[in-house]
């Protein structure tokens, strides 16, 4: 293979990674439902309304909060900074840092196809 023939794989290669991590962050702005972990001690729950607008708290008492998407990870502002990873599959929010796991809980929220959320 030529070097400008491996250029031109490379560069076509990082365009296609751009591209899937751009649609992949796209479905996580998308973000909709109420996900829930019981062990949870302060925030058991989380809720998105796919437009940046969600609320944080407990079961009956959820606070309007907002949140942003940036790259893999959706980032809710509850009085500090809660980090998550969405699965692959959109059925756990995994916390992905320490004030998450401290604050929130160290396993995942799981998606409760029950709970509404109303923003």
């Amino acid at each position: 293979m030529k070097t400008s023939d491996f250029k031109a794989l490379a560069i076509g290669l990082a365009v296609s990674g751009m591209m899937a991590s751009s649609v992949f962050a796209w479905d996580l702005g998308d973000l909709r439902g109420v996900y829930t972990n019981a062990d949870a001690e302060l925030v058991s729950s989380f809720g998105f309304c796919g437009n940046g607008q969600g609320a944080a708290g407990s079961d009956g008492f959820m606070v309007n909060r907002t949140y942003t998407v940036e790259g893999d990870l959706v980032k809710m502002n509850a009085n500090g900074q809660f980090v998550f990873t969405l699965s692959a599959d959109k059925k756990e929010l995994i916390p992905a840092d320490d004030f998450t796991r401290e604050w929130g809980a160290a396993e995942p929220y799981v998606l409760d196809t029950e709970a509404k959320i109303d923003c």
